[in-house]
């Protein structure tokens, strides 16, 4: 058995500097997608060398959906995915080409019926808005049909990507909400699962600015749904989770603040023990210390004791 490793299409555009679609295309001999004649000379050059063999997909029989994109969609009820849709259908209806929305509710089944159509009737493409949950399923047909995710990187997948950098747009986040002052935030977010990326890269983010500008991320409270809910015709199953969670946690910050204030009253009424010459010192000592929230109480103590005397 041959155990050298069989040139892919990834290889050589990674040799090309350019994307593994680009490579397809070209060695494919697509007439509808234009390249520079020297990045098509560069490719098949490379592709030469690297003894990589063509083998173009089997034709199809016409069904009707071979000028038709699949578009994988998590949502409707949501602005970011029906403006992502337009515009995809607009771009696709300018190449003569036409879209099929796929509505998924980030079922798996769901997603497993849909691949299973693409495969058997032969469409244009796939474009994926969300992270897939059919990893298997799509990893098969990656041979078969073109597949696009516009999502953040996942090494699980072979496919072309449009990459997002959820991890810029946290920081970016937590660098707004500190330029206005705030050091505690709360992090609402439906179930960080470890197919959910952006999700998780966006929280990274803000923790790595956190700790960027010499802040603690601890003081980043996340409050996460405990599942996936299903979208209903009725409600956005997103704005639903946020309602809920951002009252979940005002309730937490809520119990926490009250006992900060019965620790405060014990405090004070511990200061009452001590004499005014002696509050003075333990003044002195809480600011050389930078305790300054024991020192302003002691000046809280003595400030009332001026206002007894007068």
């Amino acid at each position: 058995m041959n155990g050298k490793k069989r040139t892919t299409t990834r290889d050589i555009a990674k040799a090309c500097f350019v994307s593994q679609s680009a490579v397809s295309m070209i060695l494919s001999g697509r007439e509808d997608i234009h390249f520079a004649p020297e990045t098509i000379k560069r490719v098949k050059r490379t592709a030469k060398e690297m003894g990589y063999e063509y083998r173009g997909r089997a034709k199809k029989k016409k069904t009707g959906t071979n000028d038709t994109i699949m578009i994988m969609c998590p949502s409707l009820a949501t602005q970011y995915y029906t403006t992502l849709i337009q515009f995809i259908t607009q771009e696709a209806q300018e190449h003569g080409l036409y879209t099929l929305i796929a509505y998924t509710n980030r079922s798996k089944e769901r997603e497993e019926y849909y691949l299973n159509m693409a495969s058997d009737t032969g469409f244009y493409g796939i474009i994926y808005t969300y992270a897939p949950r059919a990893v298997s399923s799509l990893n098969h047909l990656y041979e078969k049909l073109p597949l696009v995710l516009i999502n953040d990187h996942n090494p699980d997948l072979k496919m072309e990507l449009l990459e997002l950098d959820s991890k810029k747009s946290g920081r970016l986040i937590a660098a707004h909400l500190l330029e206005l002052g705030h050091r505690d935030i709360g992090y609402m977010t439906t179930p960080l699962s470890s197919i959910e990326v952006p999700r998780r890269r966006r929280l990274e983010g803000m923790q790595e600015e956190y700790e960027r500008q010499g802040l603690d991320s601890s003081f980043i409270h996340v409050i996460s749904g405990k599942r996936e809910e299903q979208e209903t015709i009725t409600g956005n199953k997103h704005y639903d989770t946020g309602y809920g969670l951002t009252r979940k946690y005002f309730k937490k910050r809520e119990d926490i603040l009250k006992k900060k204030e019965e620790t405060k009253t014990v405090k004070r009424k511990h200061l009452n023990d001590y004499s005014t010459k002696e509050l003075k010192e333990r003044l002195e000592e809480a600011v050389r210390m930078e305790a300054y929230e024991k020192a302003a109480l002691i000046q809280q103590e003595l400030k009332k004791r001026e206002q007894k005397q007068g």
